[in-house]
């Protein structure tokens, strides 16, 4: 298998994180504990933005505390 999840995001779209964007993630997004916050982001984030025309999309996930 060469994905560690796949999972529906907010909008519908099917999401598959790869081994090696997960070995990017863990190297440089120290902020970034384990897959399941990564999950919740996807579901149900706070801001979904596209910041340039394509395929890429970057979620946020604000925490209050």
């Amino acid at each position: 298998m060469n994905h560690v999840f796949e999972i529906i995001d907010k909008s519908g779209r099917n999401i598959r994180l790869t081994k090696e964007q997960w070995r990017h993630i863990k190297q440089d997004h120290l902020e970034i504990v384990d897959e399941l916050s990564i999950k919740e982001t996807l579901e149900s984030p706070t801001k979904i933005t596209q910041p340039y025309k394509g395929t890429k999309y970057y979620y946020y996930k604000y925490n209050n505390g």
